[in-house]
């Protein structure tokens, strides 16, 4: 009988031991399964990420609060809203703005940098709007961007 207790207790020995090897493998693949679960959660963001649509830019006209914001898109002229966190403050006209494909304002970016040459006739009285004349010797009322609204232009600039 004591040949058969010793048997059984090595028995009950070598499955501890398999049990602990078992338990230390399957630790193991957890985390091999965790870190794989995180590269896909990662490999999807970038997917939908380079998957996004293209977004335009708009140059802003005038932002009366962030559900109208005016703004020129494609030679158009459109009355969109922002998405939360833009700030209205940053919403000043001459403004440069990114919109998604349904038109709404999802980032603010930096003044426009291109454009025409123009040469200054008239400033009205709102100091607003002014008179230039383009290359073709033909007069445009244009509006100045924040930035330029408030100095002093001379005409013929």
């Amino acid at each position: 009988m004591s040949d058969r207790v010793t048997m059984l207790e090595d028995q009950v020995q070598q499955l501890r031991t398999d049990l602990q090897s078992a338990r230390a493998a399957n630790d193991r693949l957890a985390i091999t399964l965790k870190e794989a679960r995180e590269q896909l959660v990662a490999i999807r963001s970038e997917v939908e990420r380079l998957s996004l649509p293209p977004s335009g830019y708009a140059t802003v006209i005038a932002a009366h609060d962030l559900a109208n914001i005016d703004v020129s898109f494609q030679g158009r002229q459109f009355r969109v809203v922002a998405m939360p966190g833009i700030d209205i403050e940053d919403l000043q006209p001459g403004r440069l703005v990114r919109l998604n494909e349904s038109q709404v304002v999802i980032a603010v970016a930096d003044w426009e940098r291109t454009g025409e040459v123009v040469t200054l006739r008239e400033t009205l009285d709102d100091g607003e709007r002014v008179l230039v004349m383009t290359h073709t010797d033909e007069e445009r009322m244009v509006r100045l961007a924040a930035p330029l609204r408030g100095t002093r232009l001379r005409i013929g600039e």
